[in-house]
C-alpha cells in the first residue's frame, strides 16, 4: 500500500487494521460496508478476509425464503401432513431453528432417517449446492 499523497487516509493503515475497521463496519450495517469497499482496492480485497465475512449480518441483505413468501410453510406443511418426507424435514428446520420449538422440531427431523434414507440424500444434495 504504498501511497505518494501526503494527506492520511484509511488506505494508508496496514491490512489487519483495515480489517478490524470493517468487521465493526461490516456489524452495525451492509450499506456502509458496501460503501467501504467501493471506496478503493484495498478495501475491497480486505473486505473478501474470513473476519470481516464472519462478521457480515445476513439479516437484512437475504431474509429467509420463508419470510420472503408468506404461504411457503403453509404449503409446505400441508405437504408434511400428507406424508412428504422432504416437507416434513423442511418444518424440522423451521421449528426447530426459527421458531424454537424444540421438540416438534426434533421430532419432524427424526422423521428423515427412520423412513427413507434414499429420499434424504437427494435433499441434503440440494441444500449442500
Amino acid at each position: 500500500m504504498t501511497h505518494s499523497s501526503s494527506k492520511p487516509s484509511l488506505s494508508m493503515l496496514p491490512y489487519d487494521m483495515l480489517m478490524v475497521i470493517l468487521s465493526k463496519v461490516a456489524l452495525v450495517s451492509h450499506v456502509d460496508l458496501g460503501a467501504c469497499m467501493a471506496s478503493c482496492k484495498d478495501m475491497l480485497n480486505v473486505s473478501k478476509f474470513p473476519e470481516v465475512l464472519r462478521s457480515l449480518r445476513l439479516e437484512d441483505v437475504a431474509p429467509p425464503p420463508y419470510e420472503l413468501v408468506p404461504s411457503t410453510m403453509e404449503i409446505v406443511e400441508e405437504h408434511a401432513k400428507n406424508g412428504n418426507i422432504h416437507a416434513t424435514f423442511l418444518c424440522g428446520l423451521f421449528n426447530y431453528f426459527h421458531l424454537k420449538h424444540v421438540t416438534i422440531g426434533l421430532t419432524q427431523l427424526s422423521f428423515m432417517p427412520r423412513n427413507s434414507f434414499r429420499s434424504y440424500v437427494p435433499l441434503w444434495n440440494d441444500l449442500t449446492y
